[in-house]
């Protein structure tokens, strides 16, 4: 994924963990935790995305990055 590369090339040291998924079906919801400092940098961040994720024939077709939790919560309707 472009995103991920991206982002590896910004930060050191970072983590990008699935906390949970939520599943419904088609859809899945995966809840992260991420850290990461910068490289070169004392910049430091953590936070808690998630994606959205739409799977057709055992493969994702769509994926939406929420950098908030609560967006993809309401985005799912479970908020």
């Amino acid at each position: 994924m472009r995103l991920l590369e991206t982002i590896e090339e910004a930060w050191a040291n970072g983590s990008f963990e699935p906390q949970e998924v939520i599943d419904f079906g088609r859809r899945q919801l995966v809840l992260i935790h991420s850290h990461a400092r910068g490289r070169g940098r004392d910049a430091e961040i953590e936070q808690h995305p998630a994606f959205l994720m739409i799977w057709r024939a055992g493969r994702i077709v769509r994926a939406d990055y929420y950098l908030f939790q609560d967006q993809a919560l309401e985005a799912t309707g479970l908020s």
